[in-house]
């Protein structure tokens, strides 16, 4: 028989030969993306063991099509996938694409008759961007950010965002010179930081710099994702490789992942610490540290950044992090003679407790946003009073 239909790798049984009436349809320039891809009339496939097996004998109202197929020596065809399929005819190509069962009709005789219709993609960019699948072979819609760009994964720095001017960028991790329209720049864009950056001289940190593409760099990826190549004096013209796509989020997002690493819970275990303390004017005149000296399950450090002896977490990531500390204490008074109230107005302050963080040498006490202000206070000696938290 002149002609060859094969399905997901299978020859289905044909009774005749099949009129393969193609419609080409040209490419309409003005709508690129509305372009069309080869289309063939239905065709008409009979019931047979073979296809029987690779239809999945859908005619069966009983059939899961969910089933695994895996052990199947004919994989079963899906009506809610694309099937790929090719056509021959004397052994020549005539039409590479995939194809849709649209009806399966059954005669008073229980014979068979399965309806399909196929579709060419030889060629067609648009078609090929538009029909990817998952892992299962599900359908997905392609969007930008389905492009991988890690090859230009880079530290954000004064460096870097210069560089990016007219010297250099990173790919895959090693500088290279710079190249109009390919990678990533850092565009002067007033993302409204105040008016550091409208005064004259102008001020601009590090941080109001956020990176955009070269739509070039979008263009390219997307035509190597899909497998193709491209000659345009267009594409290729100073022009559009100075076009970019802007940062457009308010800030920069970790992953789940990365945010992860960075987090640690420590507690205090064993018996209650004590520890003196005297106040002048609200300041804490000497103060001892409260070591949380466990981070075992249900604690953690994923990060293996804190250390249980010291009390110490070592940040060796960068970046803005909120510290949450939590104490249960109460207070004793030690010194003598017992006082009054009226030697104490207004009570004691205690100050929240807080963080040290240390930087080039420099050590800065970091408090929380309130105090405890206690107003009755134990004022006889070795009194002790109720507990409270601090957080």
């Amino acid at each position: 028989m002149r002609t060859q239909i094969i399905i997901k790798d299978t020859q289905i049984d044909l009774l005749h030969e099949v009129s393969i009436n193609i419609t080409r349809q040209l490419v309409d320039i003005q709508n690129p993306g509305g372009r069309k891809t080869d289309r063939t009339l239905t065709i008409e496939i009979p019931g047979s063991p073979a296809n029987d097996k690779l239809f999945n004998y859908i005619f069966d109202v009983n059939i899961d099509l969910k089933a695994d197929d895996a052990p199947q020596e004919i994989k079963h065809f899906n009506p809610h996938k694309k099937a790929p399929v090719v056509i021959y005819i004397d052994s020549i190509e005539q039409l590479k694409g995939y194809c849709q069962l649209t009806d399966v009709v059954i005669t008073a005789r229980d014979k068979i008759t399965y309806k399909i219709v196929c579709y060419g993609e030889i060629g067609d960019l648009f078609a090929k961007i538009d029909n990817q699948e998952d892992d299962d072979g599900n359908p997905l819609k392609a969007e930008l950010t389905d492009l991988d760009f890690s090859e230009f994964d880079h530290t954000y720095n004064r460096a870097t965002i210069t560089n990016s001017w007219d010297t250099s960028i990173v790919v895959n991790n090693s500088a290279q010179s710079f190249e109009l329209g390919k990678g990533y720049v850092y565009p002067m864009i007033d993302y409204g930081f105040g008016t550091a950056v409208s005064a004259v001289p102008a001020r601009w940190k590090t941080e109001y710099f956020k990176p955009g593409v070269y739509v070039k760099q979008y263009v390219d990826k997307i035509f190597e994702k899909a497998g193709f190549t491209y000659t345009s004096s267009f594409f290729n013209s100073e022009l559009f490789k100075r076009l970019i796509v802007p940062f457009n989020s308010e800030k920069f997002i970790l992953t789940q992942e990365e945010v992860n690493s960075r987090l640690f819970y420590a507690n205090r275990s064993g018996t209650e610490v004590t520890l003196g303390f005297l106040v002048h004017k609200n300041i804490p005149s000497s103060a001892q540290p409260i070591v949380f000296n466990t981070d075992s399950p249900p604690y953690f450090d994923n990060g293996n950044d804190y250390n249980t002896a010291t009390g110490k977490f070592i940040c060796d990531k960068p970046g803005y992090y909120k510290i949450y500390t939590s104490v249960t204490a109460r207070l004793k008074y030690t010194g003598t003679p017992a006082l009054t109230a009226t030697e104490i107005p207004g009570g004691v302050v205690f100050p929240s407790i807080g963080v040290f963080v240390e930087n080039s040498g420099l050590i800065t006490p970091v408090q929380s946003n309130n105090a405890t202000v206690f107003l009755n206070l134990p004022v006889v000696t070795n009194d002790i009073s109720d507990y409270f938290t601090i957080t």
